[in-house]
């Protein structure tokens, strides 16, 4: 029997361009199998550490629109119910003043109360003579409730309502009626 010697088998790897294959040891065979195979592994590790961080800049991105969205809104709706506020604390002080003023005039004022109210602005007046003017059916009573101020001199006004005076003397007025009284409330709180 004959025998027939064998080399070792080797595998044929073609390389690029070349139409030949070019017979390459199985150590080098397997060294390039491993080389590559780092190759590819470290590919992979640097393409996915470049999309990690890619992501995150666009998720950082994201997260930075949204909060500048979110504050926006946020300061719209502050502004929106600061705007309500102000609206609504002005509409309940014409109100609230509106309602001072019918109360007002519904409400009956005996002569007597006014009468002190007229003395306490005689008393700040500084004038030879004063002018009272009041509602014609408090005339008789303040001119009586008066008669020991010689400067007073009280005359009935139809224009003005029950409970109301002016007060006039040479460089000195008051104005005791629901109007001015009115009108220093609403500067008072500002409507």
């Amino acid at each position: 029997m004959a025998s027939v010697l064998r080399s070792p088998e080797i595998e044929v790897t073609p390389f690029l361009g070349e139409t030949a294959p070019v017979l390459v040891d199985q150590a080098v065979a397997e060294m390039l199998a491993g080389a590559r195979a780092e190759a590819l592994a470290e590919g992979r590790r640097e393409g996915y550490e470049q999309g990690f961080q890619a992501g995150r800049d666009a998720a950082v991105a994201d997260a930075a629109a949204a909060a500048a969205s979110i504050r926006r809104a946020v300061d719209e709706v502050f502004e929106h119910l600061q705007a309500l506020r102000e609206e609504a604390s002005g509409s309940l002080v014409r109100t609230a003043l509106d309602l001072v003023g019918r109360v007002i005039g519904e409400v009956d004022v005996e002569p007597e109360q006014l009468a002190d109210r007229i003395r306490a602005a005689l008393d700040e007046l500084d004038s030879p003579s004063l002018e009272v003017r009041v509602a014609p059916d408090m005339a008789g009573a303040i001119s009586a409730a008066l008669s020991d101020d010689h400067r007073v001199a009280v005359t009935s006004d139809p224009a003005l309502a029950a409970g109301e005076c002016r007060i006039s003397g040479e460089w000195c007025d008051a104005d005791l009626t629901w109007e001015a009284a009115l009108r220093v409330l609403r500067e008072v709180v500002g409507a």
